[in-house]
């Protein structure tokens, strides 16, 4: 097939062409993330610990995650 041809295709209830199925999705341009971070208490089997979180700003993906120490009960 050439490049200049398309050939519609239905699918469900909407028509499709494969030039448009076969594009490629554009990425969006990404963003440095800028982190914050927060003290956490959770529990480990029962025990009580301190976590260091370290959240993005903008988008609140979670970047890093430690232990820092058990926490008094």
């Amino acid at each position: 097939m050439l490049p200049s041809e398309t050939r519609t295709t239905l699918r469900g209830n909407a028509n499709y062409t494969e030039r448009t199925m076969t594009s490629k999705i554009p990425k969006t341009p990404g963003h440095r993330h800028s982190a914050v971070v927060t003290h956490l208490l959770r529990q480990r089997s029962g025990v009580p610990f301190e976590i260091e979180q370290k959240v993005c700003k903008s988008c609140q993906r979670v970047l890093d995650e430690r232990l820092v120490r058990r926490a008094a009960a």
